[in-house]
């Protein structure tokens, strides 16, 4: 693994950590009848599965998405209290 892998792996890992934390307050607050479901968009397979692992224990539902107009699509159906999304996700919306 090179050194730019290993620190986009460690980010991911302390970015994680604080969306967990920042879950569990969030979903603590909501009323204990509601879903409280996360929407996780990103084109790279690794970045969605590894959220998606790092916060199941934290979110009723998870869903991902690789581009925007799949997200669009799941977030019509769920309507999820938070999305986390890729600030360089590549947009061809159509």
């Amino acid at each position: 693994m090179d050194l730019e892998q290993e620190l986009r792996t460690e980010f991911l890992v302390f970015a994680t950590s604080h969306m967990v934390n920042t879950i569990v307050k969030v979903s603590s607050s909501m009323d204990q009848s509601e879903q409280f479901g996360v929407l996780i968009v990103d084109d790279e397979p690794n970045i969605r599965s590894g959220l998606a692992k790092g916060l199941a224990a934290e979110a009723d539902t998870i869903d991902t998405a690789a581009d925007a107009d799949d997200a669009l699509v799941k977030f019509d159906l769920a309507k999820h209290p938070l999305v986390i999304v890729d600030v360089r996700l590549n947009c061809n919306m159509t």
